[in-house]
């Protein structure tokens, strides 16, 4: 059993995480995790500590974050277990410290400008030339949620789903890019239990605080994702992007 209490307060905890067999009477992936840890044993989670598991299920399976808004302290204290319960909490279990991770997001076009205007090298990115490499750009991401963490992956395709679901007039996608050794003191959420609290894989892990330091953009590729008001114009997210990749030396090809 584990009881998370106030941050202010001592932080006392029994000898298993997440181990009630609540969870694994409803789920044969969660039970075959609990017998792997805690070989086959279970320990009844006291009703704070099962209000913050079915918070972090919530959110990883259907985003939703009232839950884990309402237990930001909670969460950040699961960073002090991350060594104890490993298969759970620590996402080097799945990633390698020199491994690429992503932040799938949105910006405004006119900071999506400036990155161009900062970048060092750009060339395409990706098999099929569908997204763009700004090398060079020193960026702060900065959550807009206010959850305590950020979400990220180490799965580049995930990254790009989420950033495509979110683009909206006047924001563009982009992925933030760091390698994870830079992110992990302060990573908690194995993604291989993130999957099996979700039931799908999307590498999924979170980086605690509101901001991370992205080394690298990668950009959707106008003549794929962006929007034009007219050629003439040049305007819309296509016209505006096109045309600073345009002054950077890269030549957007329309008819990709």
């Amino acid at each position: 059993m584990i009881k998370l209490k106030n941050i202010l307060k001592e932080f006392d905890f029994g000898d298993k995480l997440f181990a009630d067999d609540a969870y694994g009477s409803s789920s044969g992936p969660y039970a075959n995790l609990v017998s792997r840890m805690y070989n086959g044993k279970y320990e009844k989670d006291t009703k704070e500590e099962m209000a913050l598991w079915s918070a972090i299920q919530d959110y990883l399976k259907s985003a939703k974050k009232d839950g884990v808004s309402a237990r930001r302290n909670d969460i950040k204290e699961l960073l002090s277990l991350k060594k104890r319960f490993p298969q759970m909490l620590d996402p080097a279990t799945d990633i390698s410290a020199g491994e690429t991770i992503f932040r799938g997001m949105t910006a405004e076009l006119d900071k999506i400008v400036e990155y161009i205007g900062q970048a060092t090298r750009i060339h395409n990115w990706g098999m099929d030339s569908r997204w763009i490499m700004l090398k060079g750009v020193q960026a702060t991401v900065i959550s807009r949620s206010n959850q305590g963490f950020i979400s990220a992956t180490h799965k580049s395709r995930t990254a790009i789903d989420f950033a495509q679901m979110n683009q909206k007039n006047t924001r563009y996608p982009i992925l933030a890019t760091s390698t994870y050794s830079k992110v992990a003191s302060r990573s908690i959420i194995a993604p291989s239990f993130a999957t099996v609290l979700a039931g799908y894989d999307e590498g999924e892990f979170w980086i605690l605080g509101d901001t991370i330091e992205s080394q690298n953009l990668i950009l959707a590729n106008p003549a794929v994702y962006g929007r034009y008001s007219s050629k003439e114009e040049g305007g819309g997210s296509g016209g505006i992007l096109t045309a600073a990749l345009k002054e950077k030396g890269y030549i957007v090809d329309r008819h990709m």
